[in-house]
């Protein structure tokens, strides 16, 4: 139930994110961008209490199911700390609750809707942790970082990512351009130059004397 898909990284693109928070109901909406900020996974998510949280130091504590119960502790972004303070307290001790304001075990039936809504196809809850890890290397962090975000415990685990989008690979692979000019040119333009410069000086000397 918990085992990370070796062969699977699916990920949204930024402007599939936006169409999927926007048929999202609110209860909804807060979880998807919680697995987004903090690349949780949904058992977690849900399980989250307020005791867990230190706001003032931006910090989450959290037990990992897949660890057995392991306690993990997450730094938070600016983002999920707004999205925790706009969100009431109601009369669970639990954060993410249901419209009812009750503990949620499972949202499987109201993401299946919302993705279908939004026309998104082939596409699961767990792999919003891999959206969250792909958008953080896409946006420059380094794979240490997202390891550390998503709490592997081998960088093995992290290399998936390396999949990323064409256009990123396409600026990244940029940087060698120009590594194999040999400069022939240039070095004939400059010999080239400065013949013309020395010829120029001595046509001087001759026209003075």
């Amino acid at each position: 139930m918990f085992e990370e898909d070796r062969g699977r990284v699916r990920y949204l693109t930024e402007e599939e994110i936006k169409i999927l928070l926007n048929v999202s109901p609110e209860y909804l909406k807060n979880i998807i961008k919680a697995a987004l900020f903090t690349g949780l996974r949904k058992g977690d998510i849900l399980n989250l209490k307020w005791s867990d949280l230190d706001l003032e130091k931006g910090l989450l504590f959290f037990n990992e199911q897949k660890k057995k119960g392991k306690l993990g502790i997450k730094v938070l972004n600016s983002d999920m700390i707004s999205l925790l303070l706009a969100i009431s307290k109601g009369k669970s001790e639990y954060i993410f609750c249901g419209p009812d304001e009750e503990r949620l075990k499972d949202v499987k039936r109201s993401f299946h809707t919302a993705l279908k809504r939004a026309g998104i196809t082939d596409f699961h809850f767990h792999d919003l942790r891999h959206t969250s890890a792909s958008h953080m290397i896409m946006r420059g962090a380094s794979p240490k970082a997202v390891q550390k975000h998503l709490n592997h415990s081998s960088m093995a685990m992290t290399e998936r990512y390396a999949h990323l989008s064409p256009d990123f690979q396409s600026r990244r692979l940029n940087v060698l351009n120009g590594l194999c000019d040999e400069g022939i040119e240039d070095s004939k333009k400059l010999v080239r130059s400065k013949d013309l410069v020395r010829n120029e000086k001595q046509s001087e000397i001759y026209a003075t004397a």
